[in-house]
């Protein structure tokens, strides 16, 4: 799929990418849009001159973004679908948003139902817009959620998805209760939540059990590696706060070694989540990084990415050394919204901002070890 984004991108500019001046061009066209790319990396990428490079999937990602679309996943799969099927999701998921902007939530549940059946991956980051809806009023929408587990629609993937990290009213976690106790449900989805529930206990202050930790390896999940890392560092504040710093660093330098021939979004979970303990735990100007990390979660954090509840806890541990050029582009990503308030808390912090960064630990019941 290269040649095709690379078709489209000439279409966008105007121009071809044959030539280093031309990459050139291009690289100041998206730093003027907040995405860094060097004409370089996009010469050897695009087979300009001797040298010919994979390229990596942020930069795939950035240039996808570029062209208005989330992600080169996303690209990859607009292009691999027919005008006709891209014209009926369409038809679909506006009806969706349709129905929920106006209230008719059981109704919109159907069509997102229908649209999950039909359309499979495609609608994988649909869930945010349905999440938004559910979790994030006063009022628990229990016969909405009901509904949807009555339907079945609570495999892992769609929990990937479906997460809603803020959680202000705690609405997510009733939805993870129920539908743990009205259907069976795979060991996936019951250490996932486990995991959600202690995690929010631990942030709001309360002790929780640490044998009960499910036992994950890394090739089973990333996401639940990475979940437990992240709770067992936020245990160590809680029970032995004085050993936390030098147990949270042996844990960051052997979790890097773990993760050095992994691809680049099981790194960015797992560091991002890492990082994100550091901040809730108060060590994040303490912690200790090697050059190598540093610029991996540069590239990250500058890639304007689909990856705002990771990106943030990066921003936030890096803008503590100065030297670094940090965008905060990815703020302002409109796509992912299963961690917004988390994300723009800790944004606060690393800007600053005190009494906004304490108004979002009091929304999220977050017990500050600042």
């Amino acid at each position: 799929m290269l040649s095709a984004l690379k078709s489209e991108l000439e279409k966008k500019i105007g121009f071809a990418l044959d030539s280093f001046k031309n990459c050139r061009r291009l690289e100041n066209l998206l730093q003027n849009k907040g995405l860094y790319i060097s004409y370089s990396s996009l010469a050897r990428m695009f087979s300009v001159g001797n040298k010919t490079t994979e390229p990596r999937l942020s930069t795939l990602n950035e240039l996808s973004v570029f062209l208005g679309y989330q992600s080169y996943e996303h690209f990859n799969q607009f292009n691999e679908n027919s005008a006709e099927k891209l014209e009926a999701y369409t038809r679909k998921t506006l009806e969706m948003k349709s129905e929920l902007f106006f209230g008719n939530r059981l109704k919109g549940l159907e069509l997102f139902i229908d649209i999950r059946k039909k359309f499979g991956a495609l609608s994988d980051l649909l869930s945010q817009e349905l999440a938004l809806h559910l979790f994030n009023r006063p009022k628990l929408p229990q016969q909405e959620l009901e509904h949807l587990v009555a339907k079945g629609i609570t495999e892992v993937n769609f929990i990937d998805f479906f997460v809603y990290e803020d959680d202000p009213f705690g609405h997510y976690r009733w939805f993870l209760q129920h539908a743990s106790g009205a259907q069976k449900q795979s060991q996936d989805f019951q250490n996932f939540k486990i995991l959600f529930s202690q995690r929010k206990d631990l942030l709001k202050g309360k002790a929780v059990d640490e044998k009960s930790l499910p036992i994950q390896n890394i090739n089973q999940s990333v996401h639940l590696y990475a979940r437990i890392l992240e709770i067992e560092i936020l245990q160590m504040a809680a029970t032995q706060p004085k050993n936390l710093l030098e147990f949270y660093q042996e844990r960051l330098d052997r979790t890097i070694s773990l993760l050095e021939n992994r691809h680049e979004f099981d790194k960015t979970i797992v560091l991002g989540r890492l990082f994100r303990a550091a901040c809730q735990t108060g060590i994040d100007k303490k912690i200790l990084l090697d050059s190598e990390t540093k610029q991996f979660c540069v590239d990250v954090i500058n890639s304007n990415d689909l990856e705002l509840e990771f990106q943030a806890p990066m921003y936030t541990v890096l803008k503590n050394d100065p030297k670094l050029k940090l965008s905060l582009a990815f703020l302002h990503n409109n796509y992912w919204k299963n961690a917004q308030f988390e994300s723009e808390m800790l944004i606060a912090k690393a800007l600053g901002l005190k009494k906004v960064y304490e108004t979002y630990q009091n929304v999220l019941h977050i017990v500050s070890h600042d």
